[in-house]
């Protein structure tokens, strides 16, 4: 893909076959998705203007800047207390170094920022740097099906039916069963 004939924002991806996503926006971010995660029941946004969800159980590895000043930061999100989203930024040679925040993507990277360049007053969004607005993420995660709650999670009505949906199942295995074990002219 040549960069001068594409509209920015876009990305340049052939995920999930390959985890390496590259997004050209104001600037370059190249990911490295680790984990996809998934949506939660009560999934979470992003603030206004864009309204990104918010996955659990994700994480990304994101580069950004240019070759001689670029930065490598690991990026997760998870669901603690309160189905709240915990923001998790590890940065450093060996990803050594922690930030966090129970609060949005964006004071996470306002963190970050503080110890890595605190002679500026900028911070990176916090939306790129956990690479929620990418598409291709977004649209394999929805295609995939979601997970099933446990019995015991889950309602009175979705239980009976899960036991109904088995039951039939369970008879129509046992009528194929039978036609091996009896005789058809006995009416069983």
């Amino acid at each position: 893909m040549s960069n001068s004939n594409q509209q920015r924002p876009y990305e340049e991806e052939n995920y999930p076959i390959s985890p390496e996503i590259i997004y050209y926006g104001d600037r370059k971010f190249v990911y490295i998705v680790i984990q996809e995660g998934i949506y939660p029941p009560a999934v979470n946004y992003t603030e206004a203007p864009n309204y990104f969800p918010i996955p659990d159980n994700y994480t990304i590895k994101t580069t950004w800047g240019q070759a001689n000043n670029s930065r490598t930061i690991q990026c997760s999100i998870y669901y603690y207390v309160e189905e709240k989203p915990h923001y998790l930024i590890c940065f450093g040679d060996n990803l050594q170094y922690q930030v966090f925040s129970a609060q949005s993507p964006f004071d996470a990277s306002v963190e970050l920022h503080k110890i890595i360049t605190p002679d500026r007053r900028t911070a990176v969004s916090g939306v790129h740097l956990f690479g929620l607005q990418l598409k291709c993420i977004n649209r394999n995660r929805k295609g995939r099906p979601r997970e099933l709650k446990l019995h015991k999670e889950s309602s009175k009505t979705t239980q009976i039916k899960r036991a109904k949906g088995l039951a039939k199942k369970k008879q129509v295995h046992f009528k194929n069963t039978i036609k091996d074990f009896y005789n058809s002219k006995d009416h069983i």
